[in-house]
């Protein structure tokens, strides 16, 4: 992968190469442009303009939109209003390609016992490992990967990262983007970071991680409070304000 002077409206990467075997981690927030890297480095945006640009011809990718197409597909599929029962959706091992070749692979991310079941019989880890193998198993070497972690528990989060780290072992090539300095996974081989539109800086993980995250701080930082700040910043209000009711929720439940 080799992207040079690449520009478009709303970021510019001046150099950016990645090598079979490296492990990539972009870091940054919202509003840093790390989506339309993202969407240049999998092959999505046609609007951009660059001296040189080189991605992998199998690169496969993980976003939030073809798993959410994915959700959705499976939604529109349900029949468990037809059926006595809940209907698991479709097979795991469905998704997958060559599934013999990659028994081992299956097996070290712990999903073997999860070929059998239904899609939405998988929780939201497993449903992410899911389409992570399904692009593997169809040949792709290389992957592109948005925000792997957002959304997990610290199980599945942990569970998710031994799945990445194992792929980046069994040489696959990775770039993956975050937006915490938190989600930097200790396995990554290099780091950069998205600031104002640009790659402001990266480089070999180990070389640049402290760098990278003064770099970090000088973005357009995202909302951000702790529980303490919040607490500590509270304006005191009448006791006797009135509360105006707004949702009642009664012998129901509530989701995300």
């Amino acid at each position: 992968m080799k992207i040079i002077n690449a520009q478009s409206n709303t970021f510019s990467i001046d150099r950016f190469t990645a090598h079979s075997g490296d492990a990539w981690c972009i870091v940054g927030s919202n509003r840093s442009g790390i989506e339309d890297f993202f969407q240049l480095v999998s092959g999505q945006d046609t609007e951009v303009t660059a001296d040189q640009l080189e991605l992998p011809e199998n690169m496969g990718v993980v976003s939030f939109k073809n798993q959410q197409d994915l959700y959705e597909s499976e939604l529109r599929k349900d029949d468990t209003d037809f059926l006595d029962a809940l209907d698991p959706g479709t097979l795991s091992r469905e998704f997958l390609g060559d599934i013999e070749t990659h028994t081992a692979l299956i097996e070290a991310l712990g999903m073997t016992a999860c070929l059998d079941k239904g899609y939405r019989q998988l929780s939201t880890g497993q449903s992410r490992k899911l389409v992570l193998l399904s692009q593997i198993t169809k040949g792709m070497s290389c992957l592109a990967v948005q925000g792997p972690y957002d959304g997990l528990d610290l199980q599945s989060r942990a569970e998710l990262d031994t799945a990445l780290c194992h792929l980046h072992r069994q040489g696959v090539l990775l770039v993956i983007f975050v937006h915490n300095m938190e989600d930097i996974p200790s396995w990554c081989t290099h780091a950069g970071v998205m600031a104002k539109g640009r790659l402001a800086f990266q480089g070999h993980r180990e070389n640049v991680i402290v760098s990278l995250e003064q770099e970090f701080c000088k973005g357009s930082a995202d909302f951000r409070a702790s529980a303490r700040e919040l607490k500590d910043n509270l304006q005191p209000g009448p006791s006797t304000a009135v509360q105006t009711e707004l949702v009642c929720l009664k012998k129901g439940f509530a989701g995300y």
